[in-house]
């Protein structure tokens, strides 16, 4: 029996960490780093990392939903790259879900709860629908109590990174 190619010797920790270090040389972001680390590791407890196909059934059969199952695959995908083998990544779609809208009794009891700022703060996004940022900006010049309290509000800043 032949031994493995260096490349092929691991531990899960090495595994990890050596697959974080180019992450971080590729150029992404921290938190993604996190988030692909941790999978491969989980992956490497759970498969022989260096198997694709055993990596595959690991992800199936794991019980995660179908956007996690997504980005298990494109972290696989990333770490087979990373170790020059191929990996044919399954397709999954997320299921789209419908989000979380708290009812105006939880709203209320959410703002009687708060200090007298945040309070104030969560009362005007309540009654107003605006965006966080523009009630961050508001001033005072920005009220008009003549016309029952209409405010005037400013587009947040918009930062892309």
């Amino acid at each position: 029996m032949s031994p493995k190619p260096p490349h092929f010797t691991h531990t899960r920790e090495k595994s990890a960490v050596e697959f974080a270090l180019w992450l971080k040389k590729e150029g992404y972001r921290e938190s993604t780093i996190r988030r692909y680390a941790k999978i491969i590791k989980v992956l490497s407890k759970r498969a022989s990392i260096v198997d694709g196909e055993s990596v595959k059934r690991i992800i199936t059969d794991s019980g995660w939903t179908e956007g996690t199952k997504a980005l298990a695959c494109d972290a696989y995908f990333r770490f087979a790259k990373m170790r020059g083998f191929r990996f044919e990544k399954p397709i999954y779609k997320p299921v789209d879900s419908l989000p979380f809208i708290p009812l105006e009794q939880e709203l209320d009891t959410l703002i009687s709860g708060s200090g007298k700022k945040m309070s104030t703060f969560l009362q005007i996004l309540k009654e107003t629908g605006a965006r966080a940022g523009e009630i961050w900006r508001l001033k005072w010049t920005d009220i008009d109590f003549a016309r029952a309290m209409y405010l005037r509000l400013r587009h947040p800043q918009i930062s892309v990174t």
